[in-house]
Parts: structure tokens; sequence; C-alpha cells
């Protein structure tokens, strides 16, 4: 398990498997988890006095900290899930100002270096003149179209397309307005502008 698959499991996966997590407790090198939110604070507190451990639980900036009994000089947080997510925001077609022709090298070559990633983004979001990218003859769709089968979710901004009257040529992803995208961007941990 790599440290990305690790950061999206809760401390109640780790402490329940009899992972090497549960030994660092019992030897007091970890003092507590911070998590998002009460009820996993409560569930790894039920959990650690199930193993044998005094949990305690108070309210942080960040969280909720779960203090074990044995703690000695080592805290780990584990975020929401969402903290991990990616959405990147194209505006135009290509990449960069200048010349066109290298910008739609540079796009492609990103596209290309994603889907070629094992972490890839949560989100594509398509708006402005980018949507030209989600639709018929463009030159990045078989891309657009290898990142959505691999879980990534292509969005395209319904107004944009209504704009430029392309509407009827989405060829991948689908189509959500203004306030679905900026729900997006409210949920996720980075949002990267194109």
């Amino acid at each position: 398990m790599n440290r990305l698959e690790a950061m999206k499991h809760t401390p109640i996966d780790f402490i329940t498997c009899e992972s090497p997590l549960l030994d660092l407790i019992r030897l007091g090198h970890i003092k507590g988890f911070t998590v998002p939110d009460r009820v996993m604070a409560e569930n790894t507190a039920a959990v650690l006095g199930k193993l044998g451990f005094c949990a305690s639980i108070s309210e942080r900036s960040r969280g909720f900290y779960v203090k074990t009994s044995s703690g000695a000089d080592t805290d780990l947080w584990l975020p929401d899930e969402n903290i991990l997510k990616e959405a990147y925001f194209i505006r135009t077609p290509n990449l960069g100002a200048g010349c066109d022709e290298l910008g739609l090298i540079l796009l492609e070559s990103l596209f290309f270096s994603m889907q070629a990633s094992y972490q890839k983004p949560q989100y594509l979001i398509f708006a402005a003149s980018g949507v030209k990218l989600t639709v018929e003859d463009s030159h990045v769709l078989a891309l657009l179209q290898e990142l959505e089968s691999e879980s990534v979710e292509i969005l395209t901004c319904k107004t944009s397309l209504d704009f430029y009257g392309l509407s009827s040529s989405l060829r991948v992803g689908k189509t959500v307005g203004m306030t679905n995208i900026y729900q997006i961007f409210q949920k996720v941990g980075k949002v990267i502008t194109l």
C-alpha cells in the first residue's frame, strides 16, 4: 500500500488490521490521531478502547484529536479523503499563451502524462473555450476518453457548450452547470487552473 492509499483509510482500518501502526501505538511512538470529524473520532476511540487503550477526544482547528494512553512523541494526521482530490479547470483549448501550436502539443502531453500516471486527478472540468476539447474532432478526445475510463470525472460547462453551439457535439464526460463546478471547487483539496 503506497502513502496515498494509506491516507484514504481511517485509523480504524489500520488499528484493526494488526498493522505496524498498532505496534507503534503499543510502544508509545504514536500518541494520537487527528481526524476530520467527530464520528470518526468516536469510532477510533471506541476501537482503541476495545484494544485496551484509554482514549480521549478533543476538538482542534483541523478536526478532532484522539489521544491514546501510551503516547510519546508523534501525532498522525489522517485527512478527509477530499483533501487528496484534485480538480483541473481547463479554460482554453491549449496550454499557455503565445504560440497556439505549441500550446496544443503541451496540453496533449499533459493529458498523456495524466493517463500514464498512477495518481490521476479526480476531476477534469472544461469551461469557456476549453469545452472544445471534449467535443468531436478534438485532438485530445481519445486521451480524455481513456482518462474517463480510468475513473477521472470529465465535466463540461453547459453554458459554454451552448455559447459555442457545441451541445450536440459532446463526446466525453457529462455536462454540468456552474453551481456544480463551484461545489466541486469547494470540496476538493486543490484546483489547478489552466
